[in-house]
């Protein structure tokens, strides 16, 4: 077991709070599914998640992966393509 994995909680699904405390610690450790997203956007998106239904959740990487598109193409259309690159795979 990893070190920031939180124990989960028996007979219930994690709430949001707790959740959003393991999404912290495998931001700040770098680890899977966390190791690819850059520390400060992925803080925001935490911070300002809704919920954990599909709907939040898909809304609110859906928005930072958007906007990680945006960048790369912007990347792309001044031939930036090392930029471009990995900014692609980033969003």
């Amino acid at each position: 077991m990893s070190p920031t994995d939180l124990p989960l909680p028996c007979g219930r699904p994690r709430t949001l709070d707790e959740a959003r405390e393991w999404m912290r610690r495998k931001l700040q450790a770098r680890e899977h599914p966390m190791n690819l997203v850059p520390p400060a956007q992925g803080m925001a998106v935490i911070d300002g998640l809704g919920g954990l239904d599909g709907t939040n959740w898909g809304d609110a990487w859906g928005r930072a992966g958007q906007e990680v598109l945006r960048e790369a193409d912007a990347a792309a259309a001044r031939c930036d393509a090392t930029a471009a690159a990995a900014l692609y795979l980033q969003a």
